[in-house]
């Protein structure tokens, strides 16, 4: 996958903000996947854990959801003003 300047420095500034801890995440074959703090508490997933590619998939699918509601909200709210 061939990657722009800007995709390469938003996800330099992730890994950056999961090197000093700011970013929670999970690790999974041998890399780091980024995860919203209050998803990885309410699975009971501590910040750097290591997790298997099933528990991956289900947080992903998780904060999927999560993100589909937030833009339902939002788009609701512009309709409504």
């Amino acid at each position: 996958m061939e990657l722009s300047n800007e995709e390469m420095r938003i996800l330099a500034a992730v890994e950056r903000a999961m090197d000093s801890g700011e970013q929670p995440f999970v690790v999974c074959g041998g890399g780091r996947w980024a995860f919203p703090r209050e998803l990885l508490e309410e699975c009971g997933i501590e910040s750097g854990q290591t997790v298997t590619y099933p528990m991956v998939a289900n947080l992903m699918h998780r904060n999927l959801a999560l993100l589909e509601t937030n833009i339902a909200i939002q788009k609701a709210q512009r309709d409504s003003a």
